[in-house]
């Protein structure tokens, strides 16, 4: 993330690390609906 903002403007780096927490956040919401166990086998 540091990279992205040095590289890019800051805001798309925040853009980037917001998506990434969003997908995270989606991803564990969908196993704890389905009732997966997240083991190091599915990380």
């Amino acid at each position: 993330s540091i990279y992205i903002a040095i590289r890019y403007q800051w805001r798309m780096a925040a853009a980037g690390i917001l998506a990434l927490v969003h997908d995270l956040i989606v991803a564990g919401g969908i196993y704890s609906i389905v009732g997966f166990e997240v083991t190091p086998s599915t990380v």
